[in-house]
Parts: structure tokens; C-alpha cells; sequence
């Protein structure tokens, strides 16, 4: 009896720790149960503490046992895998151990999106899933991006990632958004000048990314300008593309709002990307406009309206200052108001001739944007253009004395904006040769070299004499 009790207790045993000694990723559990589980917990240990000093060498065998039977122990498994493969990469010896390493790294991101869950609700909502997929891609395109298909395949990823990981994340997941963001781009760009995608693709993928960026800096209060300067470096690589040309702008986008002629998303879209892309003197601006201002006027739209009553055939004036007065008290951003004033200001220059209303516009257009070039070069020329017609006083020199004010303008738009600094310069050229010369000067009445001196008429201000050189 003794021995029958002994033969089964000893039968029972060894079943028993047969069926409890079982891997972690058998079950699911943890650690695993019984023998497996001691080793998962002992190498774990061992692997986090080498990798810490950076010993990787060491670190890989605890690291792949934990890896392949216990995956769902500790997100460090996964931290520090990523660097234990790397460095594996680097040792490889051949093209063919490196991919092999590289397809290690990528099922690494793999399994870590599988089994994010089991590290718990902290973890996962602050490093979801899109954040993680946005981590695969940029080590894939550090690798593969050097090829077409790899750039194609990372773009995929990309999008997929900044989809899933929407707009509002985690701060500290930022850098690795906008890097995500950054290489997306970088792709389109290059892929376009290449003639890998069309020019619609690009179009879409660019407003796409420009309203993504738009909508987390609300969000992400601490990069809010590297996120401006992004979506301002963005703008002016997508012009200088020349993919966005007015004629693809309008077979694009005149059918879209053919489909939804009321979608006013869409239709604020549409003038936004035609006016950055200076096609604003096209029917479909103009048709855009229209419907958006009948649906919901706007700055935007009342500027479209304006525009289309100086078209050719549709002229206007007066309604077109009617559209951008309204144009000016809907404007909530001070650079599109100050464009707003600048062209209102052209238009009494130019169509109306009328100098003092035009200044006194343009000088609100400098208030509200201050180191704007524009409004500077376009009050000299109605200072030159009135001293041309001699409008300033009696004598010459009185007239010749609005060229000096004219050029004080030129280099005041040269000095604030050196974007406007080709044109000024050109100005300053032209009309510095209308200055006196130090003769007529020397026999002028009230009139000294290098002193103030005031100009008559409707510009009466202070300038210096100086003669022509």
C-alpha cells in the first residue's frame, strides 16, 4: 500500500511540474509558471542591467529568452530591444545577416503593437499603437529610404501612423510626430520631382499634412513655433515644386466642388491653397468665392469677391472695395488684414489717384505688419509719381524734393524686408537720378546739403537734401 501510495505521489509529481512549468507566451501570463517563469524573471534582470551599461553582448541572450518566451513581462523588453538589435546590425558581417537583423527590428515593432495592451492603460494611451507604427517607420526609412520602393513603403507607414495617432498625444511624443511628419513630406517632395506620383497626389498629401499640423498646435503649446516654421518651410517647397500650377489646381479641385458645391470645408480649402499658390485670378477662385460668401461669408471669401470685380470683363471698382472693406472687418489675422489694406490702398492709387487715402492705408498695412516691404515701395511710388507730374510746388526743386522723400521710402522697405530688397534697390536706382545736383542745390534758397528740408504738397514731410551723384 505504502509503495502504491509512493508510486503515485511521485507520478502526480513529476506530471505536476511537467504541466506548471510553462512559458509566459504560452498562456499569456506574465512570467510564465514554474521553472520557465524563475528564468524569465532571472534573465530579465540580467538583460535590463547590461543593456543599462550599454553592454549589449551580454545583454542578447537574457534579452532573446525574455523576447521569445515571455513577451509580455516588462515594456522594456521592447525599450531596450530596440537598441540590442541595433547594435546586433552593426556587427553583422554580410548584406544578408544585416537584413536579417533589420527584418528582427521590424517584427520587433510588430509584436510590441500586438502586445502593447498587456503593459497597462498608461502605457498604452501615452505610446498607442500609432506612435509605435510611427517609430517602425523611421527606422525602416533610416534603412530602406534610400530606394523608391522603400521611400513608397515608408510613406505608407507614415501616413498610417499619423492617422492612428491622430492630434492630440502625448508631449513627449512630439519629436517623433513631427520627424514623422518632416520625412513624410521629404518623400512627397522627392518623390514628385521624380515623377513618382502625380502632382494631385501631392496636393492632397500637402494640405492633408498642413491641416494635421494646423490642428495640433493647440495641443502642443511648447512647439507651436517649430510647428509654424515647419508648415512656412512646407509652403514654400510645395510652391517651388510647380506642382501646384493653376491649371492642375482647377481640374482638381473645380470637380470636387462640383460634387459638394456646398461643403464650405472644402471650399475655405480651395481659396486658402489658390491664394497661396497665387492662382487667385481664375474662375474657379472666383466661382469658390462666390458660393463660400453666399454659405458663410468670410475674409477669405469677401476677398475672393473683391478680387473677381477687378477681373477683365467683371470690373468694378467700387463693388470691389465694397467686398474688401468687408474683407477687413471679417479678417481676424493681422498679416491677411494687412494685405487687405495694402490692396485697398493700390487700388485708390492706381484706379482712383487718390495718394492721401492710399498712404494713410498703407501706413495701417505697415502698423499691422511691420516688417513688410510693400507698403514702403508703394508710398515712394506715389511720392515719385506726383514729383513727376510736378504736383509739389512751383519750383523744380520743390518737385525734385518728392524723390528724396520717395527714396527715403525705398530704403526703409529695403531695411525692414529683405525680401523687398531687389525691388527697392531698382527704385532707388531709377529715381535717384531725378535728385538735383549740388549746383542748383548751392543757388536754392532754403535748400543745404545734408539737411532737413521739408516737402510741399499732400506729402508734407521732412526729408534731406542731397544731390545727385
Amino acid at each position: 500500500m505504502n509503495l502504491q501510495r509512493f508510486i503515485l505521489t511521485t507520478v502526480l509529481t513529476l506530471f505536476l511540474a511537467s504541466t506548471y512549468a510553462q512559458k509566459g507566451v504560452e498562456d499569456m501570463s506574465k512570467y510564465g509558471h514554474g521553472e520557465d517563469s524563475s528564468n524569465c524573471i532571472i534573465n530579465l534582470s540580467l538583460f535590463k542591467e547590461y543593456a543599462k551599461q550599454k553592454n549589449y553582448a551580454d545583454a542578447l541572450s537574457p534579452w532573446t529568452l525574455c523576447y521569445n518566451e515571455c513577451p509580455i513581462s516588462s515594456i522594456y523588453i521592447y525599450l531596450y530591444g530596440e537598441d540590442i538589435i541595433k547594435w546586433e546590425m552593426k556587427q553583422a558581417s554580410s548584406d544578408e545577416e544585416k537584413e536579417e537583423k533589420f527584418n528582427k527590428l521590424m517584427g520587433l515593432y510588430d509584436q510590441r503593437i500586438k502586445y502593447n495592451k498587456y503593459f497597462g492603460k498608461t502605457n498604452s494611451s501615452r505610446y498607442p499603437e500609432g506612435y509605435i507604427l510611427l517609430k517602425k517607420a523611421l527606422d525602416f526609412y533610416a534603412i530602406k529610404g534610400k530606394t523608391t520602393s522603400g521611400q513608397k513603403e515608408s510613406m505608407e507607414m507614415f501616413e498610417a501612423g499619423i492617422k492612428m495617432i491622430g492630434t492630440k498625444f502625448y508631449s513627449r511624443n512630439t519629436a517623433t510626430v513631427l520627424q514623422s511628419v518632416q520625412n513624410y513630406m521629404g518623400i512627397n517632395f522627392d518623390l514628385y520631382a521624380r515623377d513618382e506620383i502625380r502632382g494631385e497626389q501631392l496636393i492632397n498629401n500637402y494640405d492633408k499634412i498642413q491641416n494635421y499640423l494646423s490642428a495640433i498646435i493647440p495641443h502642443q503649446d511648447n512647439y507651436a513655433d517649430d510647428i509654424n516654421k515647419m508648415k512656412d518651410i512646407f509652403e514654400s517647397n510645395f510652391v517651388n515644386t510647380g506642382a501646384a500650377d493653376c491649371e492642375t489646381m482647377e481640374t482638381l479641385f473645380a470637380a470636387k466642388i462640383k460634387e459638394s458645391p456646398e461643403d464650405q470645408e472644402l471650399l475655405n480649402k480651395v481659396l486658402n491653397m489658390l491664394e497661396k499658390t497665387e492662382c487667385t485670378d481664375s474662375e474657379l477662385f472666383y466661382s469658390a468665392s462666390e458660393r463660400l460668401h453666399n454659405l458663410a461669408p468670410s475674409s477669405a471669401s469677401a476677398y475672393g469677391m473683391a478680387k473677381m470685380y477687378l477681373s477683365i470683363g467683371k470690373e468694378d471698382i467700387d463693388k470691389a472695395l465694397e467686398f474688401y472693406n468687408e474683407a477687413i472687418e471679417l479678417a481676424e489675422d493681422d498679416d491677411r488684414k494687412a494685405m487687405y489694406y495694402y490692396s485697398v490702398a493700390f487700388i485708390q492709387f492706381s484706379k482712383k489717384a487718390d495718394f492721401i487715402t492710399a498712404r494713410n492705408l498703407a501706413r495701417k498695412a505697415i502698423q499691422l505688419k511691420s516688417g513688410w516691404g510693400d507698403p514702403y515701395i508703394l508710398i515712394g511710388q506715389m511720392y515719385a509719381q506726383s514729383a513727376q507730374k510736378q504736383q509739389l510746388g512751383s519750383k523744380d526743386i520743390e518737385n525734385q524734393a518728392g524723390f528724396w522723400a520717395a527714396v527715403d521710402m525705398f530704403e526703409k522697405a529695403k531695411q525692414v524686408d529683405p525680401e523687398a530688397r531687389a525691388e527697392a534697390e531698382k527704385n532707388i536706382t531709377i529715381y535717384k537720378n531725378y535728385f538735383p545736383n549740388k549746383e542748383k542745390i548751392f543757388f536754392e534758397e532754403g535748400y543745404d546739403l545734408s539737411k532737413p528740408v521739408r516737402v510741399g504738397g499732400w506729402i508734407n514731410e521732412t526729408t534731406i537734401c542731397r544731390p545727385r551723384e
